[in-house]
């Protein structure tokens, strides 16, 4: 946990963890999503109040205007799209960020 989120590869390898259960692709991405919503909704909330300072109206709806339509063409690319693939674009993300790692560069 401290680590993933200290190196920034937390995701990686909460999608792959995820990837191995028998969740359906739909199940499989709105759980992630909704971990990594509440994860930077914590780390958001924790880093304003560190900076004591707010954060501007325009950026929060800049924000959510995007995630709306990520959202949107997401479903509609995930409809297209097999879990099989789904893992494979996972497993060289893992492959990609551990080489990148092992390199320095991560």
């Amino acid at each position: 946990g401290f680590f993933g989120g200290f190196s920034g590869h937390q995701g990686a390898v909460r999608s792959a963890f995820l990837s191995n259960t028998l969740l359906s692709k739909f199940e499989f991405v709105a759980t992630s999503a909704l971990l990594g919503v509440i994860i930077d909704l914590t780390r958001i909330s924790s880093y304003s109040k560190q900076l004591d300072s707010e954060i501007p109206i325009e950026l929060v709806a800049t924000g959510a205007a995007f995630a709306i339509l990520g959202s949107v063409l997401g479903n509609q690319l995930l409809k297209k799209t097999e879990m099989r693939f789904i893992k494979w674009v996972i497993g060289c993300f893992l492959f990609t960020v551990g080489i990148l790692m092992l390199l320095g560069l991560l």
